[in-house]
């Protein structure tokens, strides 16, 4: 597999495994070296189970993506580990589009995050939701910092979503962001050695 890290929108930094994607019909002599490469999905904290909704199998290679997955432990309906992504929504005109989506809707899981790689569509939405199962809600935080400490801002801008900024009197400033627990916690961390130290 192909690993990359990378940054979520608020800062949360993710190892993404890029895995080999599914084959319908493997010869027997295959399947287990196929598995081994999926081994890193059974570790994971979030699965994203990317199909070419354009397709004209994609039910098809969806239900042996699924039937792979449970073989490996892994409940493809678990909303809160795997996240059911339709690439290539572009290729669709709009009727194709809309009932997609409109069949997509199962009560059992989680709505299908709709993209496009190739323009772009749908992919702040598909990282967001990224962070959030990652990482929780973001948390709105406000933070003083004195004059001596203005060279965390730019940790701040980069980690956190800045709402406000306020130039103090004292030379410092009140940053008001909203940032993952994770943030939080490592703002106070930070801010604390800092005070201390």
């Amino acid at each position: 597999p192909t690993l990359r890290r990378v940054r979520l929108p608020h800062g949360t930094p993710v190892i993404l495994s890029d895995t080999v994607g599914f084959i319908s019909d493997l010869p027997t002599h295959l399947i287990a070296a196929f598995r081994a490469t999926l081994e890193e999905v059974v570790e994971a904290d979030l699965v994203i189970h990317l199909r070419d909704i354009s397709d004209p199998d994609t039910a098809a290679q969806a239900e042996d993506v699924e039937r792979i997955l449970a073989d490996l432990g892994v409940d493809a309906g678990d909303s809160k580990r795997v996240i059911e992504v339709w690439n290539k929504i572009d290729r669709l005109d709009e009727g194709n589009r809309a009932r997609l989506l409109a069949d997509g809707i199962d009560g059992n899981k989680a709505p299908p995050i709709a993209i496009s790689a190739a323009t772009g569509e749908g992919i702040d939405v598909l990282k967001a939701i990224m962070e959030t199962r990652v990482s929780g809600e973001l948390e709105t935080l406000t933070v003083t910092l004195k004059p001596d400490q203005l060279g965390f801002v730019d940790w701040l801008y980069r980690n956190g979503d800045v709402v406000s900024r306020t130039d103090n009197d004292d030379g410092g400033i009140t940053v008001s962001l909203k940032a993952t627990r994770s943030a939080h916690e490592e703002i106070e961390t930070r801010l604390h050695r800092k005070n201390n130290g």
